[in-house]
């Protein structure tokens, strides 16, 4: 539970936007007529969307549309699947209590695509590490880009997702109110940076031949 100073206000991990009822036999999402947001088990809260902190990221998760507060993230556990485009089945485990959610025991599920908003919130509002999963998504992507040449889905920049932009991009002032221009000089950055890493670990091969 996350507590505003200001307000001695305390919140939830997760709050959800609309809460499913069955009306005729068809489930539709309702939403609170005052604008109150659900808790996990769908109780209608006094909490609404302008009262939570800036942690709190909207998204898909378990079971619909809502915030997941990404400040006080204990663990993270992402699950591939092969059977869908890129992402398009996958899920974030997150965990509130422990530093290794599994299928079994975790706190909230953040479905598809909507983990790199998530994972970019982890980023900014916490201490946890991001990258060991933001490196199982870089090569799920590879597999995925080799295997699915003709599919462009997956051709953004993983790393600007969750990353963002370095301060000195976003200062500089060539690129103010040019977001593309941006994204183009850090992509080729980046580029740079890998050819620089991949001759570097062909040369270290290369002496280890040789002595």
């Amino acid at each position: 539970m996350k507590t505003n100073t200001a307000t001695n206000t305390q919140f939830n991990y997760v709050y959800y936007k609309y809460k499913k009822e069955s009306v005729n036999g068809e489930i539709i999402d309702r939403q609170d007529p005052n604008g109150f947001l659900f808790d996990e088990n769908f109780h209608v809260t006094e909490i609404k969307r302008e009262d939570l902190p800036k942690s709190f990221i909207y998204g898909i998760y378990e079971y619909g549309y809502g915030y997941l507060d990404s400040s006080a993230v204990k663990g993270l556990k992402y699950i591939h699947s092969t059977f869908s485009g890129f992402m398009e089945n996958d899920v974030l485990l997150v965990s509130y209590s422990s530093e290794h959610p599994n299928p079994y025991d975790y706190d909230c599920l953040v479905k598809g695509g909507e983990s790199l908003s998530f994972l970019q919130g982890v980023n900014r509002n916490s201490d946890l590490d991001v990258f060991p999963i933001y490196s199982q998504l870089c090569k799920y992507r590879a597999d995925y880009v080799r295997n699915h040449p003709e599919d462009h889905s997956a051709s953004y920049d993983l790393h600007i997702f969750i990353f963002g932009f370095p301060a000195r991009y976003r200062k500089d002032e060539r690129y103010k109110g040019n977001e593309k221009m941006m994204r183009y000089a850090y992509e080729t950055e980046l580029m740079k940076r890998d050819e620089i890493a991949f001759h570097r670990k062909q040369l270290q091969e290369w002496e280890r031949t040789q002595f």
